[in-house]
């Protein structure tokens, strides 16, 4: 699964949990991520982060979405991969303080879940 997938995931569970135009709830929220470490599994998280949603259910053209995520809020899992992921070869989080994620398009699944897509920015680098 890519960041960007993640991402996504991660904004469509806001926007199910969201009404239209209410704050995010930060402390009822969070930004996790799994990442593979040799083949296994890591669970990872990001402490602070930054949310604006206005949700329409019911017409999701209007709906939209932005995160920013202050990379150096990372729990990579341990204290040395969150220690090297922060480092320029990786985040380079002096730099590149924030990751953003802005939506352009919001569609309906069913049974109250979403799928998000939007353009993700990393280390000053914007994809779709």
């Amino acid at each position: 699964m890519t960041r960007k997938t993640m991402l996504a995931i991660m904004m469509a569970l806001l926007l199910a949990s969201a009404a239209k135009a209410a704050p995010v709830l930060k402390e009822q929220s969070s930004v996790a991520f799994v990442s593979r470490q040799m083949g296994v599994p890591v669970e990872g998280r990001f402490e602070r982060f930054d949310a604006q949603i206005d949700f329409d259910p019911k017409d999701t053209n209007k709906s939209r979405a932005s995160i920013s995520i202050h990379l150096d809020s990372i729990d990579a899992g341990s204290e040395e991969a969150s220690t090297e992921i922060k480092r320029r070869l990786w985040f380079d989080v002096k730099n590149h303080p924030k990751a953003e994620f802005k939506s352009t398009s919001l569609a309906s699944l069913g049974a109250g879940r979403y799928r998000v897509s939007g353009d993700m920015t990393i280390k000053g680098r914007t994809r779709l």
